[in-house]
């Protein structure tokens, strides 16, 4: 450990762990810390830690700590989750009454590098992977817990909003893997996944759909959609990520052209009352800079705001800036944020639901959380994604414990051997999950048994006389005698347990009916789209096949024959007229007149043969 200089109000430190530098630094009462860590030669991340007022040291329940992860790519935490979002000042530096620090400790953490404060001396070291930037978070990781005792105490739960949900998967198997090498000594408690870019897909393949059904999109506008969705798609089967990522930037065009340009981010407003979209200065602007201007405009931080505008630019290089003293002169916040979404192109639509179900599969908690107004990564698209789990496909999957006790009342002669429910007539033993429906109508008995008559015979010859016409002139008195007749209380449950299998069927039925509209409406994009093209391709196929025909056909065959035969005619005349005029001497005369004459009769008689085999 270096030198440790006390400078009022902070603390400031510097050391060097496994060949990473860090420089970090904090307010004296010890409840705020920053800093920066190398994470690899020339490229610099930034972290500031809140410790929580409400902390308390309980063994039996750990003070959590909560690492957020903006999106972006190249939003920065640090400004943005901070001070707009759960953090414990607003934009304005006022106390926020719903701080997430009331709750957890809060680490936030400029990610990737170039994003806010964190910055890299050469431009080509930006990350250009989740992976990467997962591989920098995990070497923060270790130089900000291996070295403190009392952090390593606390569950470490990673939250991340938008596209910082591909980071929190990728970050999550990085620390782990890290955790299990013993390199990383922290507790991993979960991972948080708010309105998370983590199927890009799917993603878009609901835009159109959710707009169309709230009105804000034609069918013109439907179809062009679902068909540039439709080419992503096929571009992320390919592995084409950066064209994927082009025609998504297209995708968002049409979205707003046939939309009245929806808000993103609130598809309750559009360009006519957003309090975004409505400033000319946000018009235009790349992705990055909508997101953070978004974010840093928006009206939800009123109750803390005093309902002004925050300017995040002033307040990041202004007051915090001096605050930290520890950001380089040349660094600006922001200032290399355009690089960071620049160089992610080509990972930007890559899935990382595999992650998710890897994260599902090592035992940790994932807990997947969405806004009802968000567009860019709505809640019907984090639904369809969520669907492709394995945990969640397994669990469908699954048999539903039986409501039936295993032990039946039922006599034998009407029990299934391998099922606690009764047999009717054409039924099969099943699971609540599949069930099969008997293949014919079981047939009304159209007589007593013996036995059955003989079971109700002892049951009305120890009543009186009165009993008896009390049974024939009350109808209640005969119902509930009717009731108490064990064949009659078999068919009754009998009849509750088909009723209650048949309700389990049509639940089974309604909860695939999302997917089946999802299949109908790809159906559908199919036949307006891939099916056009293919007929117009057949068309035009159709047509050239035509033109060669009309071309090789008998009658222009013969007319081709014919103009030859004409022009070799032609030919000869011309020779002759030289002989006449002495222009050629005999001898060269005789051969190329006789060359030309014998091809002549070639192609004479060739027509003649060809016309005679078509007349025939």
């Amino acid at each position: 450990m270096g030198k440790i200089f006390l400078l009022f109000p902070f603390l400031l430190s510097c050391s060097f762990l496994h060949g990473y530098f860090a420089l970090d630094a904090g307010t004296n009462d010890g409840s705020e810390q920053w800093g920066y860590v190398e994470v690899r030669p020339k490229a610099h991340l930034f972290w500031w830690l809140y410790k929580s007022p409400n902390r308390v040291d309980d063994p039996s329940k750990p003070w959590p700590i909560l690492l957020w992860l903006q999106g972006g790519p190249g939003a920065s935490g640090v400004g943005l989750g901070n001070f707009l979002e759960i953090g414990p000042l607003d934009g304005h530096l006022k106390p926020r009454n719903y701080t997430w620090l009331k709750k957890a400790d809060l680490l936030f953490v400029d990610s990737p590098v170039g994003t806010g404060f964190s910055y890299v001396e050469d431009e080509s070291l930006v990350v250009k992977t989740d992976e990467d930037a997962a591989t920098d978070l995990t070497t923060l990781l270790k130089m900000i817990f291996n070295g403190n005792e009392n952090l390593q105490k606390s569950p470490l739960y990673i939250f991340a909003e938008s596209y910082g949900g591909k980071f929190a998967v990728t970050l999550g198997l990085s620390a782990l893997k890290a955790i299990q090498a013993g390199q990383l000594k922290l507790q991993l408690g979960g991972v948080a996944l708010g309105n998370s870019w983590i199927s890009p897909e799917d993603i878009v393949f609901s835009w159109a759909p959710l707009l169309k059904d709230l009105s804000r999109m034609n069918n013109n506008g439907l179809n062009i959609s679902n068909s540039l969705a439709l080419n992503i798609k096929q571009q992320i089967a390919e592995g084409k990520y950066e064209n994927a990522t082009s025609t998504w930037e297209e995708l968002e065009n049409v979205i707003a052209e046939y939309s009245n340009n929806v808000d993103f981010y609130n598809f309750l407003f559009d360009d006519g009352n957003s309090p975004i979209s409505a400033t000319k200065q946000f018009k235009g602007l790349a992705r990055i800079d909508r997101y953070s201007r978004y974010l840093s405009t928006k009206k939800s931080s009123k109750a803390d705001a005093g309902g002004s505008d925050v300017d995040l630019d002033s307040l990041m290089n202004g007051p915090i800036k001096k605050k930290l003293q520890i950001i380089p002169e040349n660094v600006t916040w922001g200032g290399q944020g355009d690089l960071v979404f620049s160089a992610m192109t080509g990972d930007f639509m890559k899935p990382r639901i595999k992650e998710v179900d890897e994260l599902l599969a090592k035992g940790v908690n994932v807990t997947v959380y969405n806004g009802q107004v968000d567009l860019i990564c709505c809640t019907k698209g984090v639904e369809a994604w969520v669907q492709k789990l394995k945990s969640s496909q397994e669990q469908q999957a699954q048999p539903r414990p039986q409501d039936a006790a295993s032990q039946s009342w039922y006599p034998q002669s009407v029990v299934s051997p391998n099922s606690s429910r009764p047999s009717t007539p054409g039924s099969s033993s099943s699971s609540s999950y599949s069930l099969q429906r008997p293949t014919e109508h079981p047939q009304t008995p159209s007589h007593v048994s013996p036995g059955e008559a003989a079971g109700v015979i002892a049951l009305l010859k120890d009543k009186s006389v009165d009993e008896l016409r009390k049974l024939l002139s009350d109808k209640d008195a005969y119902h509930q005698f009717l009731l108490s007749v064990d064949q009659v209380k078999i068919q009754n449950n009998i009849r509750d347990e088909l009723r209650k299998e048949t309700l389990q069927l049509a639940e089974q039925n309604l909860e695939k009916e999302p997917r089946i509209m999802e299949l109908r409406n790809q159906c559908k994009i199919i036949r307006t789209t891939e099916l056009a093209a293919a007929q117009e391709k057949l068309n035009e196929l159709n047509r050239q096949k035509e033109e060669l025909l009309k071309f090789y056909s008998p009658g222009s065959l013969l007319q081709k024959l014919q103009e030859a035969m004409n022009k070799t005619e032609e030919e000869s005349e011309a020779l002759h007229r030289q002989l006449l005029d002495k222009e050629i001497d005999i001898v060269s005369f005789v051969q190329k007149y006789k060359k030309l004459r014998t091809i002549y009769h070639q192609r004479a008689l060739i027509h003649l043969a060809a016309k005679t085999s078509s007349i025939g």
